[in-house]
């Protein structure tokens, strides 16, 4: 699912197209058919959230912790980040006691606010700053601690459209709705020839040419004028950050799928506006901090970072820290681990027991740099 504003329009864009193409009705007329059903839908949200919240709450209040055995489990959690910290909640709530281990000096991770740079108590993210109507975990943990959110959506007009500037003029709406279906043609086609997923160990032969053509290729080869063009350099942009990456370095499969896959096209639930419109008032940070402080009293080690894992006869592992007094070493019974590839293959992970295709994919696996 796209996390950008401007990938987003990319993608209703292209379901737009594949509606217009399968009702042979011109792509505003989906449009206006889209704002009807957007009208309809807000009208009717009220009713379906407080069906929700009592599901919800059923849900919780019958939950039961599971029995522990008679020698609890050592459970370790590497990363303090919003992952982690979810992960020691959840094994919280179920009657399990972790230790969380954070290299910083911080909890939270991504989630990292600014909350001293601005006048009247204003706060900006220096990381991750929308939150998905589709984010459920996340924004029930807000409503769990209390954490209100505001949504940044709510003042746009009904009609209100992005606006894209390119090589000093504006890139009108109608004019990239005509760029587009050439583009949408040839997702299509490529589609029928490589279709989702393309894997190691399945793959279709235009899947393989896809995965090793670079997206920044792929817009010189299929997008007329390539990157001289409005479109191609919309198509780079809204990729660049979306994922982090330049162009040049990222599959072009990343194109073909997720904005060509269309299993229902039209669906604007899923490509709509509702998308990343939510944010915690005062910062996000204060979500991880509060989780972190809910936590039993010395569940979270600070400045404490793992070197290296190694897994023993009994089916434990061993980890070593460096830590503000030295050099630690610890076993459990169960580790769980949330930090990225990009800092895992920077450990000694030889003796984890990891089989080779883990470890190509923590030697391999690109990560994006825009957080």
């Amino acid at each position: 699912m796209a996390r950008t504003p401007l990938l987003r329009a990319l993608q209703r864009l292209a379901s737009e197209h594949a509606e217009a193409s399968v009702r042979g009705i011109p792509v505003e007329e989906v449009r206006r058919l889209s704002r009807a059903e957007i009208s309809r839908r807000d009208f009717l949200k009220g009713a379906g959230a407080i069906a929700a919240g009592v599901t919800l709450s059923g849900t919780l209040a019958g939950r039961e912790l599971i029995a522990r055995a008679s020698s609890p489990p050592r459970i370790a959690v590497i990363g303090g980040g919003i992952s982690g910290l979810n992960a020691a909640l959840t094994l919280q709530d179920a009657g399990y006691s972790t230790t969380i281990y954070e290299a910083s000096s911080r909890v939270g991770g991504r989630m990292h606010s600014d909350a001293s740079s601005w006048a009247n108590g204003q706060t900006s993210e220096w990381c991750g700053e929308l939150i998905d109507t589709r984010h459920k975990t996340i924004l029930q943990l807000a409503q769990r601690y209390g954490l209100q959110t505001v949504d940044l959506l709510q003042a746009q007009p009904m009609s209100s459209q992005d606006t894209n500037f390119f090589f000093n003029k504006y890139y009108l709406q109608k004019t990239a709705d005509s760029d587009f279906q050439q583009v949408h043609n040839v997702l299509q086609g490529q589609l029928q020839a490589a279709p989702f997923p393309t894997l190691y160990n399945s793959f279709t032969s235009t899947g393989s040419q896809l995965d090793h053509l670079s997206l920044y290729d792929w817009i010189e080869q299929y997008v007329t004028g390539g990157h001289s063009s409005n479109m191609g350099q919309l198509l780079d942009v809204a990729y660049n950050i979306e994922y982090g990456r330049e162009t040049n370095v990222q599959s072009s499969l990343n194109l073909v799928y997720l904005l060509g896959f269309q299993p229902q096209p039209g669906n604007f639930r899923i490509f709509g506006a509702s998308d990343e419109r939510y944010h915690i008032v005062g910062g996000n940070q204060q979500l991880p901090t509060a989780i972190a402080v809910s936590l039993p009293a010395g569940s979270v080690k600070l400045n404490w970072r793992m070197t290296a894992i190694a897994s023993n006869n009994d089916g434990s592992y061993t980890l070593t820290f460096s830590t503000p007094g030295g050099t630690q070493t610890a076993t459990f019974d169960r580790v769980i681990l949330n930090i990225p590839f990009s800092v895992l293959r920077t450990l000694n992970y030889k003796k984890a027991g990891f089989d080779s295709l883990k470890q190509t994919a923590i030697t391999q696996l690109g990560y994006g740099t825009n957080s």
